[in-house]
């Protein structure tokens, strides 16, 4: 199923620049509930482009194929709305739910230009048939459903949850704590600002701004976990110092020590590094530190060019179980201030029912990590952590994102 469902997916148009009532988006999404029964008129519902990039045959048959797995659809259980033209929804079936994403067209017209069907989950859905799917993914998995309580988060459903595994950005995390706890003993300000550092290579924006711009702290902070910004990442542990990243770090279990920038990590993953990073996973922490002071290692490029689809030199990585993940959520959730957890919480997303939900991922070639921090309407603190990765080809990111929603979805809707 899941794999007819990642096939219906079509482009949104350019940014919009009219405002329509959401009434549109639900009278929308109560058409394309009609059309996934069989009924429906296709033409009415979808734009042109749409039309012509997923045809009505292409469409029923992924109707059909959801309806054999799932019964009949019986309307939409929930509404994420992010404007007047773009939502999430999660459509009720008889035996499970299917969750979907939909922009419309700006106009007159509010047809659907843009739609696809992110997941499934079944209707009796649970922790553990949750963790039990994500043992079956290919690769090595760790997945773990954890309430954060005292003295530590409790986990509610866990497969390899003490498995330290590569966590590619999510690493970011460590430093956006040591920041909070740094600007909590007021050593750092929010509105401090600072001088952009070199460039990484993207992820990000910065890297093709101009040298030194002046940046606030906060302003670093929200790129490095919003777009994942590489260059504001490297710039921040550069003003909390490599000494307090990498003891902020190891309190909240990474497993491998020094915390690389993201440019030293670039760097040893290059063929023109092979001297430095020989043996690499086998060193000690000093004798890492000491290879990464090494003149040598400014020199060799950063080349974008050396990622493709496997994974390269998995050794050179920052590493933390999804236990890991859930004590460096946990730690922000308590110590973090609301600029802090504002900042997690930026980039758009389906809150799932909750009244919170904060994010940090990670991903490259053979790499996936997904760590989410949630709130519940009473108050109850959440962590849902999930990572996969293999040595032999890409990972593809859309099985364990829809396990980790569909744990987020049993948050939002426990008592």
């Amino acid at each position: 199923m899941r794999e007819g469902a990642a096939m219906l997916q079509a482009a949104a148009p350019p940014p919009f620049v009219q405002t329509a009532p959401a009434a549109d988006v639900d009278r929308r999404l109560g058409e394309i509930v009609a059309l996934l029964s069989g009924a429906g008129d296709y033409e009415a519902t979808f734009a042109q482009r749409f039309r012509t990039e997923i045809p009505k045959q292409r469409f029923d048959a992924i109707a059909a194929q959801l309806r054999a797995g799932l019964g009949k659809p019986r309307g939409v259980w929930r509404i994420e709305r992010y404007n007047a033209l773009e939502a999430d929804a999660l459509l009720d079936y008889e035996r499970g739910r299917v969750r979907v994403r939909l922009t419309l067209a700006p106009g007159g017209s509010r047809q659907v230009a843009g739609f696809s069907i992110i997941g499934t989950a079944p209707l009796q859905d649970s922790f553990a048939v949750i963790a039990a799917e994500a043992a079956r993914l290919p690769g090595e998995v760790g997945f773990g459903v954890y309430a954060l309580e005292d003295p530590a988060p409790r986990a509610l459903a866990e497969h390899h949850g003490e498995a330290a595994a590569p966590i590619g950005s999510a690493f970011k995390l460590w430093v956006l704590a040591e920041l909070a706890a740094q600007i909590a003993d007021r050593r750092h300000r929010w509105d401090e600002v600072v001088a952009l550092a070199r460039p990484s290579l993207a992820s990000g924006i910065t890297q093709d701004w101009p040298a030194s711009t002046p940046m606030t702290l906060q302003a670093l902070a929200t790129l490095m976990i919003a777009i994942s910004d590489n260059t504001a990442t490297d710039t921040l542990m550069g003003v909390l110092g490599r000494a307090a990243v990498d003891g902020r770090a190891k309190a909240l279990g990474a497993a491998q020590l020094p915390v690389l920038t993201t440019a030293e990590a670039f760097r040893l993953k290059h063929p023109a590094a092979a001297p430095l990073a020989a043996g690499w996973a086998a060193l000690t922490p000093e004798q890492r530190r000491a290879r990464l002071a090494d003149p040598a290692l400014a020199t060799v490029p950063l080349d974008p060019a050396l990622f493709g689809d496997a994974a390269v030199r998995p050794d050179i990585e920052w590493f933390a179980s999804p236990r890991a993940m859930a004590t460096t959520l946990d730690w922000l959730s308590r110590k973090g201030d609301r600029t802090t957890l504002a900042i997690l919480a930026t980039a758009r997303a389906d809150r799932h029912g909750l009244a919170y939900v904060g994010y940090k991922g990670g991903s490259e070639p053979g790499v996936l990590s997904l760590n989410h921090l949630a709130r519940d309407a009473a108050g109850k603190w959440y962590v849902v952590a999930a990572s996969q990765h293999r040595n032999d080809g890409a990972v593809e990111p859309s099985a364990l994102a829809n396990l980790a929603a569909r744990a987020l979805d049993l948050l939002g809707t426990r008592r």
